[in-house]
């Protein structure tokens, strides 16, 4: 049974790699998407991406639920990250 989002971030902020490889199976093709749009080259759009979920690992203790949603966190991340390679 998948792991609510919650859940895989408070296992990520405790290092769990299989946590973090969840996640990414569950936001990374629809963070591409987005990403895509904003950037020509899919290199970058991979790259930011990647880096995103590398952000998102190193702040998962800092993850506050009662401020945005995973996937909303995550977006931010990512938006924030593409934005810097432009």
């Amino acid at each position: 049974m998948d792991r609510p989002d919650e859940h895989l971030i408070q296992a990520m902020a405790v290092l769990d790699e299989n946590a973090l490889a969840e996640l990414h199976s569950r936001y990374a093709p629809y963070l591409t998407g987005m990403a895509r749009k904003m950037l020509n080259d899919s290199d970058d759009v991979q790259q930011c991406v990647q880096d995103a979920f590398m952000k998102a690992w190193d702040a998962a203790k800092t993850f506050d639920p009662t401020k945005a949603s995973v996937k909303t966190w995550l977006v931010t991340i990512t938006h924030r990250t593409v934005l810097n390679k432009i």
